[in-house]
């Protein structure tokens, strides 16, 4: 669905049900939404699976509009205001998490990588074999030096 099939499925599941200052009101909310999403860096997939079925928040709009008299976004009674802001919510948690994932991912790999690094040093160093080599080696520097 594209962000133009949405907003003709939600002007057509109002037409009828609200009055068409209504309709024009939530329209509008919803293009200027799609506007400022988009405008933050979300994909137009992304806001449409954030805002989830047209018909379902015309249905909210019109039970808001029924029990209220009220069907404007901006006005608390509504529901589109408060379902959108919830499904949006959830996007930005769903889009928070993942570089904090990728972060912990990537300190526990260094983590890994130095601990790899000091545990082959240590070995090294406690081999008995290490020793022996380094006091063949300063022997035959010390003896090397003499001979000149």
């Amino acid at each position: 669905m594209t962000r133009e099939e949405f907003i003709q499925k939600l002007r057509d599941a109002l037409q009828g049900t609200v009055p068409e200052d209504i309709i024009r009101t939530n329209v509008n909310y919803y293009q200027n939404y799609f506007t400022e999403e988009m405008a933050k860096g979300r994909s137009e997939e992304d806001v449409l699976s954030g805002l989830g079925d047209p018909r379902l928040i015309a249905r909210t709009i019109i039970n808001a509009q029924q029990s209220t008299g009220a069907g404007g976004p901006g006005s608390r009674q509504s529901g589109t205001y408060q379902t959108s802001e919830k499904q949006s919510g959830s996007a930005n948690r769903a889009i928070f998490w993942k570089p904090i994932l990728i972060l912990v991912v990537v300190l526990l790999l260094i983590v890994i990588l130095v601990s790899s690094v000091i545990g082959i040093a240590f070995r090294i160093l406690f081999s008995p074999v290490f020793w022996i080599v380094i006091i063949i080696l300063a022997g035959l520097s010390y003896f090397s030096r003499r001979r000149r």
